[in-house]
């Protein structure tokens, strides 16, 4: 049996897929744009929020950590 690489399959996949393209003939609703708008805003309050959470325990930590060192040792 012939083994076939994966990635190559669907390179070849993928290159027929973006070959044989036709043109839509469609339009976006405006609950489907509200729907969009949506995710995209959630998906941008969620990263900040993410990024907020992990800054304050890098920050607390290296706090705790800078402070246990400065403290005088007996």
């Amino acid at each position: 049996m012939v083994k076939v690489s994966f990635l190559p399959l669907m390179s070849i996949v993928l290159l027929l897929l973006v070959i044989s393209e036709r043109p839509a003939e469609a339009y976006i609703d405006p609950g489907t744009a509200s729907y969009v708008f949506q995710v995209i805003a959630g998906a941008i309050l969620g990263g900040v929020f993410l990024l907020r959470t992990y800054w304050t325990r890098v920050l607390t930590t290296v706090r705790a950590l800078v402070s246990r060192d400065a403290a005088p040792r007996s």
